[in-house]
């Protein structure tokens, strides 16, 4: 569980949130060990699952040729990079073997949309995120906005 909780405090969408938050998470995610190869995510399937990199290199590679290689603790796939409106928008692939932690996409979806300082915490985290880190990979425009049925 050690080994979850500082996964959990290396993802910005975490970093700050509190130890009892990091704790609440923690009991929600799934360790799982993935092979070179394995695909995690399809484009145009049901969305499951939020990922966050435990260890091993992932292509993310979305439907607008926008791709990312994700190979730091606590790089994660989900939200508008992942999925819209509930069906993966990108290809999520293990380019070696590794660990991921999953968190149920109806968990995440609560979490995100609780209207607790936590879930304000992690959309601001993740919007400064987008902007910053990430520029390329641009939100859609306002007629598109996620409703984050992800």
């Amino acid at each position: 569980m050690d080994r979850v909780i500082d996964t959990l405090k290396q993802c910005v969408l975490f970093s700050n949130s509190s130890d009892s938050d990091i704790g609440a998470l923690s009991r929600l995610v799934n360790s799982k060990a993935i092979e070179e190869g394995e695909t995690l995510a399809v484009s145009g399937e049901k969305a499951t699952s939020f990922y966050i990199i435990e260890s091993g290199m992932f292509l993310l590679h979305r439907d607008d040729e926008k791709s990312m290689v994700l190979d730091r603790c606590g790089d994660f796939a989900g939200l508008d990079i992942l999925s819209r409106q509930g069906i993966y928008c990108a290809n999520l692939t293990a380019l070696t073997s590794g660990t991921v932690l999953s968190i149920k996409r109806d968990d995440f979806l609560d979490i995100i949309q609780d209207t607790s300082p936590h879930a304000d915490q992690i959309m601001q985290a993740w919007n400064q995120y987008l902007t910053h880190e990430i520029p390329y990979f641009q939100r859609l425009d306002d007629t598109e906005l996620l409703d984050y049925q992800y």
